[in-house]
């Protein structure tokens, strides 16, 4: 799935902030989905399972061209590959892959994050 058809599912960026650090970033898009690195967006015990989920469906340390898609705790959840420091959507990263995953499944800080109101332009 190519980057273009992604933003028509999950719909433009609306909130973009930093989540973990001074360089873990995240954005909130429209229609519910949080892209960025899943090691900055989930839980420990979620991005632990995550990696399990990414392992058995063979993208563990895989370089992809495009974006793949599988179910991650009942959720749709597209995937990319990335190399370290600067990956698909612009995010920074660290673990090696970009996610657009639904909000719920992300970690407090990060729903509270993006929870908060945008300031007036």
């Amino acid at each position: 799935m190519t980057e273009t058809k992604l933003l028509e599912i999950i719909g433009a960026v609306e909130v973009r902030a930093v989540v973990k650090h001074h360089h873990g970033d995240a954005a909130l898009h429209t229609r519910g989905f949080v892209s960025g690195d899943p090691c900055y967006i989930l839980d420990e015990q979620h991005y632990l399972e995550f990696c399990d989920v990414v392992e058995q469906h063979g993208l563990f340390n895989r370089v992809t061209r495009s974006w793949q898609v599988f179910q991650f705790a009942g959720h749709t959840v597209y995937w990319h590959s990335s190399d370290d420091g600067h990956g698909p959507l612009n995010h920074g990263v660290d673990s090696g892959q970009v996610v657009a995953i639904s909000l719920v499944l992300c970690n407090e800080t990060t729903r509270q994050i993006m929870a908060r109101p945008k300031a007036p332009s």
